[in-house]
Parts: structure tokens; C-alpha cells; sequence
């Protein structure tokens, strides 16, 4: 048996570990598919449960302003700094799941850039429900795209071996 040696390592320092939101953001690497459903359904649950308690805070601080449920200017107020805050929240969730997204189709070899077309599609689904009589057909056949695309990214297989975007995920 030797010794142990007692001279410096001339390897590279470690780095410290990437923050959480550093590591929920990053859009560089891929993601497999496995890990893409489980980001996702965690992604939801976080944003549900914080949109619960959104909720819940709202409503008590309803209750606090006037206790009297008919009282419309005082639920009004609460209501709109509830909408705000849970405005807020949607887009602070947006922004892992939309890193996540990128990752996803990088490991399908795929620029970024092609989560626009869901998203966008998305967006004018949302101004035409805030439209007074959108219409149905329309909304249902965007609805059922973006759903389809959601369900393409979620499933179709990555690239076997490394690409552009780094190593193959084996996951």
C-alpha cells in the first residue's frame, strides 16, 4: 500500500451548486421524457398549491375589509389585488416550464425557439376569451392543438446519442 499523497490537485476547483431557480430556468441541456413529466407535474402542483393559498388569503382578507359578503366595493377591491397577485404567479410559473419546454425539445434536437408556436397559439386563445362572444369552434380547435403539442413534446423520443444541446439523457 502507498501513501497518500499530499500534493495539490492540479484538477479543476468544484464549483458550488446552481441555486434552485438557477436550476429551474437554465434552458441550456436536454431533458428526457420521464424527467419532463415529472418537472411538469411538479411545476403544477407548486403553482395549484400556491394558488390555493392565493386564494384562501384573499378571501380571509375579504372577510377582513367587510365582513358583509353583499359589501361590493370592498370584495371588489380584494378581488382585484387577488387577480393581480395570482397574474403575478402565472408568470413566475411560466418561466420554469417554459425552460423546461426548451430543454425537452433540444433532446429532440430542436431549437427553443419552436415552443412559440404552442405558447403563441396559446396567447391568442386567451385574447379571444376576453373577447365578449368568442367564438367556440375556433377556441376548441386551438385548445385541441395546443394539447396535441403539448402531448408531441411530452412523448415523442429524443435523439439516441449526444446532439448539439449536450449528451443523450437516459431518462
Amino acid at each position: 500500500m502507498s501513501a497518500p499523497s499530499t500534493t495539490p490537485s492540479l484538477s479543476t476547483p468544484a464549483l458550488p451548486a446552481p441555486s434552485l431557480l438557477t436550476r429551474l430556468t437554465r434552458t441550456r441541456g436536454r431533458t428526457g421524457r420521464r424527467d419532463f413529466w415529472l418537472g411538469l407535474v411538479r411545476i403544477l402542483l407548486l403553482w395549484l398549491s400556491l394558488g390555493v393559498l392565493l386564494l384562501i388569503g384573499t378571501v380571509m382578507t375579504g372577510f377582513a375589509a367587510s365582513p358583509a359578503v353583499d359589501d361590493a366595493a370592498a370584495w371588489g377591491a380584494v378581488g382585484q389585488i387577488g387577480f393581480i397577485l395570482n397574474v403575478l404567479l402565472a408568470c413566475v410559473a411560466a418561466l420554469p416550464l417554459l425552460a423546461l419546454g426548451v430543454r425537452r425539445l433540444h433532446d429532440m434536437d430542436l431549437p427553443g425557439w419552436w415552443l412559440l408556436v404552442p405558447v403563441a397559439l396559446l396567447a391568442v386563445a386567451t385574447i379571444l376569451r376576453s373577447n365578449p362572444a368568442p367564438s367556440a369552434a375556433l377556441l376548441l380547435v386551438i385548445d385541441v392543438v395546443a394539447a396535441a403539442a403539448l402531448l408531441v413534446l411530452g412523448s415523442w423520443p429524443g435523439t439516441a446519442t449526444a446532439n448539439r444541446f449536450g449528451p443523450a439523457d437516459l431518462s
